[in-house]
């Protein structure tokens, strides 16, 4: 098969994708997917400034845009803590796919999400600020796995690995887009910043439960 027949069968393929019944189900898993990176790279980016600065406290970080701050070892502690979050991130998320369904798993782990951005508005000391970053990266790290175990469930195998390369591409733009508003938004207004990932996380939940599809306990299609 030539070059040329290669690309047009990968175009034919990407276009099944949002034809042919599947394109509800496409549609909302690019957004799904955009949104898991979005928010856990957001999460990444914001624990050091929240951490190091409290701007939810009323601490002006414009004048720390340009210069670096050592980190102390408290706060590397802190930090190092809310990084540990992802293993019962996973662990949760395993039990819950097989509990509950795939769909419900993402609501859950999407409110989860929206929960603890919310609590970022409240000044709090700084073991309960470590326990909400804790929370939110326990969440968003499971809205991944989620999202990389239900895509290769609900698309056929003639389709599958176009999927997966385009719901990945999809997330990969929510990573570079998120260090605009984690590190750049954050230094103009901590609300929108922390409204913003809050508010659309929230979104995700409704998002989640309108997935057309429950792969719980479904074998892979290996049809067309």
């Amino acid at each position: 098969m030539g070059f040329c027949a290669k690309v047009k069968k990968q175009l034919l393929l990407f276009t099944t994708l949002f034809t042919n019944g599947m394109w509800k189900t496409s549609g909302i898993l690019l957004v799904l997917w955009f949104e898991a990176a979005w928010l856990y790279y957001g999460c990444v980016l914001l624990t050091t400034t929240i951490i190091q600065y409290e701007p939810h406290c009323g601490i002006d970080t414009t004048n720390n845009t340009n210069s670096c701050t050592p980190l102390d070892t408290t706060e590397y502690l802190q930090i190092s803590g809310t990084a540990a979050a992802e293993l019962p991130g996973i662990i949760l998320t395993l039990v819950a796919v097989e509990l509950i369904g795939r769909k419900w798993t993402f609501a859950m782990l999407y409110f989860g999400c929206a929960v603890g951005y919310g609590l970022l508005f409240i000044c709090v000391p700084n073991i309960a600020l470590t326990a909400f970053l804790f929370l939110i990266r326990a969440f968003s790290t499971g809205a991944f796995q989620t999202a990389y175990l239900y895509t290769p469930e609900v698309f056929p195998t003639n389709v599958r690995a176009v999927a997966m390369s385009v719901f990945v591409a999809a997330a990969r733009v929510g990573a570079i887009v998120t260090p605009y508003v984690a590190q750049v938004l954050l230094h103009t207004s901590d609300w929108a910043t922390i409204g913003l990932y809050a508010g659309s996380a929230l979104i995700m939940v409704l998002f989640s439960l309108l997935l057309p599809i429950e792969t719980k306990g479904r074998s892979l299609m290996d049809g067309q």
